[in-house]
Parts: C-alpha cells; structure tokens; sequence
C-alpha cells in the first residue's frame, strides 16, 4: 500500500540521506515523499548560508535543479524493498479553511494548509526524523544523522 510523506526541511536538514534511510520500516510501498513549494523555499534560504546546511541545501536543489531540466516531477530514491520516491508538489495553494488558525508566514504552517484534514487512524504521524514513524510505533533514532 502506497504512503504519501509530505516532507519538511527537517528531512533533510537533520536526517540521513534519503537514500540511507531505513524506508523499509515504515512498512509500505511505495513511499511518495511530497516536496512542496514552503519546504523548497526554506531549503533555498539555506543555500545562502555556511556549514551543514548550506551543504544539504545545495545536495537537495541539484536534485531538484535535474528534475525541473528534465521535466520530471518525481525522482526515484530507491528502486525496491520499498520504491521511495521525491515528488514534487509546487502548484497547491493553501487551504483557505486554515487561515484563522495558522500563521502562513511560517513555513510550517504554510506547509500545514496544503494537507487534507487528516483522517483519525492518520494523527501521531510526525515528519520529524528522529520520530518519523507512523502513529504508535516507537521512535527510531537511526534516522537521525550521527552527531559527530
């Protein structure tokens, strides 16, 4: 059964490479990871500063940089055992329903707009790495980039 992860900058700014992490533990397949506009714009602030997140920042726009020149929408990460692959999502606009709720001049909440109303079996899932597992599964630090 196919997942559909809407990314955010922490997936690639705090995790491993998508391509080393442990996708199979999520237990599905595909997994879809959505890229949205928000997130790319956050990434590309990021290529203008130093360290380690200029150099992610960098790694994630040649990706995209190569999809946009080919006319791909989506790129595979990995081809089997699951298939993961980075989708991007640029032309949905935020859900006007959530305005009163949610600042859109941060990114999470701009990030937040773009989902459905997430059913109840859906809630608890979190799109931070070193907790990025489904509702009720225990966090997996081996997400998480080594810290040294």
């Amino acid at each position: 059964m196919e997942v559909r992860l809407v990314a955010d900058t922490n997936l690639f700014f705090e995790c491993k490479s998508l391509e080393d992490l442990p996708w199979s533990e999520l237990g599905y397949d595909p997994v879809v990871i959505l890229l949205t506009k928000p997130v790319l714009d956050e990434i590309d602030k990021h290529k203008k500063g130093t360290g380690r997140t200029r150099k992610r920042a960098v790694e994630i726009f040649s990706r995209v940089r190569d999809m946009l020149e080919s006319w791909a929408q989506e790129v595979e990460i990995q081809p089997s055992s699951p298939k993961v692959v980075l989708r991007r999502m640029p032309s949905i606009a935020p859900d006007p329903a959530y305005k009163e709720h949610l600042d859109y001049a941060k990114t999470d909440d701009r990030s937040s707009a773009l989902l459905p109303p997430w059913p109840r079996k859906y809630r608890g899932v979190t799109s931070s790495c070193s907790r990025m597992t489904l509702a009720r599964r225990p966090p997996r630090t081996e997400w998480a980039c080594p810290t040294s």
